[in-house]
């Protein structure tokens, strides 16, 4: 994780200067790197929802899962059994 947010911030540095040579005035590429940070912070934190959301659903279905095999392990198959008894006149 810790490599992950160090080769993030060196990105976002580099993006930084590739958007500050193309920018004639200083301001302006400040605010066009703001709103790019802003961006990404949004989409960041959206995508650690959707995959928190996904986690928790896919934790319930293992949970149903897991408790369908502990009632089928516990379930004993009953089946008809049939007692023939040989009459003793044949």
């Amino acid at each position: 994780m810790k490599e992950c947010n160090r080769q993030y911030q060196e990105e976002l540095t580099q993006l930084e200067l590739e958007i500050s040579k193309h920018q004639k005035h200083h301001h302006d590429a400040s605010v066009l790197f703001r709103t790019v940070q802003v961006y990404i912070k949004h989409r960041t934190i959206q995508i650690k929802k959707d995959t928190f959301q996904q986690m928790n659903n896919f934790h319930g279905k293992l949970s149903r899962r897991r408790q369908r095999c502990k009632k089928a392990k516990q379930t004993i198959g009953v089946s008809p059994e049939y007692d023939i008894h040989k009459s003793q006149n044949s």
